[in-house]
C-alpha cells in the first residue's frame, strides 16, 4: 500500500504539535496533517490511498 503525497517522518518533527485525521470510506482512505497556526488550522500534508 502506498499513500501519495505524504511523508510519514513529518508525523514526528520535533516543530511543535501536529495533527493527524485519518477518514475511511469503502473505497478509499485519506489522511491529513494539521497544525494550528495563529488560532486558525494549516494543512501540513495530506495523503490518499
Amino acid at each position: 500500500m502506498e499513500i501519495r503525497n505524504f511523508k510519514i517522518m513529518s508525523l514526528f518533527s520535533s516543530s511543535g504539535a501536529s495533527y493527524l485525521g485519518v477518514d475511511f470510506d469503502l473505497h478509499s482512505v485519506k489522511i491529513v496533517e494539521l497544525k494550528n497556526e495563529k488560532g486558525r488550522p494549516r494543512l501540513i500534508n495530506y495523503g490518499y490511498y
